[in-house]
């Protein structure tokens, strides 16, 4: 299904009707709608559920390049001013966290839960050059060496490269677990068409306090007022316990009323662990 938004662009979206509780899905990067089919089959009927694809993911439109979250963020804002959704729980994936993170900022009337899964930090996700120095500007970004093999995996549709890649950073039990399912995980990561844009993003997302080596702290993490779930695997090697103590210090000191569980899994344990998912979501709903 399809949505036009205001701005001009088009959202393509999954969605399970269900009850009055709407819960509003954000992927990751490398990643599409596609990735919460296994989170939409087991979540009970009670809930209603939108996954669209972001801007420049998946089938949805590339029409104007990103420039940072806030331009996600606001592009959620008019998916659900489109559907008349005006109280939600927003649940965001990895680079999905960030922009739930930055929604959730600058909206916070309209979000009653958030709930943070393998999330980036509210600092941003650092992206580092050889030296191990993070990158302070989009110049510098296009020339990394492994973006740009990434961006030249994409244009000539090499599955087997990222295959590989996806294979090792985040799935756990390998994708002989997933089946079928597996293929239309490495076609989302081969549809993006922003990567270059989202990695200068989230290089230099920060709504923290903080100043970092990439961005001013905006300060924007005071504004959110949802009762948080923050939700960790221990094996993921995309999104480390460094980052996930930082993330959950920054929410306590915004005075964030956050919950913090960690699983036995890794970065994708949305698809791989979705039974233990849904049931922590379960009871952080029920609070």
């Amino acid at each position: 299904m399809e949505c036009r938004l205001s701005n001009g662009e088009v959202y393509d979206y999954l969605k399970k009707d269900g009850g009055e509780k709407v819960l509003l899905l954000v992927h990751g990067n490398y990643a599409s709608a596609n990735h919460w089919d296994v989170f939409l089959e087991k979540i009970p009927s009670k809930y209603t559920v939108y996954a669209p694809d972001l801007r420049g993911y998946g089938r949805s439109t590339y029409n104007q390049p990103i420039e940072d979250f806030k331009t996600f963020a606001y592009d959620l804002k008019l998916f659900c001013d489109h559907f008349s959704l005006n109280k939600i729980t927003i649940i965001g994936w990895s680079n999905g966290g960030g922009i739930a993170l930055q929604f959730a900022a600058m909206y916070p009337n309209l979000v009653e839960k958030m709930v943070l899964l393998a999330s980036m930090p509210a600092g941003g996700y650092p992206a580092y050059d050889e030296n191990n120095k993070r990158y302070q500007t989009r110049e510098a970004i296009e020339k990394d060496p492994m973006l740009n093999r990434l961006v030249e995996a994409q244009k000539m549709k090499e599955f087997a490269f990222f295959t590989e890649a996806i294979e090792q950073l985040m799935f756990v039990k390998g994708r002989q677990a997933l089946g079928e399912r597996f293929e239309g995980y490495i076609e989302a990561a081969i549809q993006q068409r922003n990567m270059m844009d989202v990695a200068h993003a989230a290089n230099v997302f920060n709504i923290t306090d903080i100043d970092n080596d990439a961005a001013e702290g905006t300060g924007e993490i005071n504004n959110i007022q949802a009762e948080t779930f923050l939700l960790w695997g221990n094996k993921d090697v995309l999104t480390t316990r460094e980052m996930t103590t930082t993330l959950l210090e920054d929410l306590k000191r915004a005075g964030v009323n956050v919950i913090f569980r960690e699983l036995d899994a890794g970065h994708a344990f949305v698809i791989e662990e979705v039974d233990e998912v849904i049931r922590e979501l379960e009871n952080f709903f029920q609070r």
